[in-house]
């Protein structure tokens, strides 16, 4: 069968059935695994530590490609370290934006049609005003109405004021734009 697989001196507990063919890219390498009788994908997402440690890689991650196989992502650093603004696909989709690059260098997208709502929390300095600041930067050359609450005094928003149809800076402001936004979608969805 297959044999198991980390590297020298630290078994992973996965197998691989058959070779695989490990393809570069800028940071690391990755590859697909074909699952062998009984593997699950979470076999590899629970190795995925042990595979870095291993391979002296940054981190290891263990996606799901298709049935039956997982895609094996290696990257040998941090992509925090060098952070890299994702280029926006020209028009593209209405409500579809690029915020960031993923380990896989691959764009992040959001897709407000797919996932319409959002909740963005974090800790101090975890990317939350750098990722509302690429939604809305994306955002606003597209047919669309953007409002912003922001209760820091318009500390975050206020440079798309011009932008934005209505921009709350306070608490009593959020709650009289709330407010009338529940009024509004109250009326198009014919509750009033």
């Amino acid at each position: 069968m297959g044999s198991s697989w980390a590297g020298p001196g630290e078994p992973s507990g996965v197998q691989l059935g058959m070779p695989v063919q490990v393809r570069p890219k800028r940071g690391g390498f990755w590859f697909v695994v074909r699952l062998l009788p009984g593997q699950v994908p979470a076999d590899f997402a629970k190795a995925a530590p042990a595979l870095a440690e291993a391979w002296q890689v940054h981190v290891v991650r263990a996606t799901p490609l298709r049935p039956g196989h997982v895609r094996i992502d290696a990257s040998s650093q941090d992509p925090l370290t060098a952070p890299r603004v994702p280029q926006q696909w020209g028009s593209g989709r209405l409500l579809r934006v690029a915020v960031g690059v993923l380990e896989t260098e691959r764009q992040w997208t959001v897709d407000l049609r797919e996932i319409p709502h959002w909740l963005i929390v974090g800790a101090t300095r975890s990317g939350k005003s750098t990722l509302i600041n690429a939604l809305v930067a994306g955002l606003a050359p597209q047919p669309v109405a953007l409002v912003g609450i922001d209760c820091k005094g318009g500390m975050e928003l206020s440079v798309y004021e011009a932008r934005l149809s209505a921009l709350a800076t306070g608490r009593a402001q959020a709650v009289r734009l709330l407010s009338a936004l529940v009024d509004l979608m109250r009326i198009r969805s014919g509750r009033e």
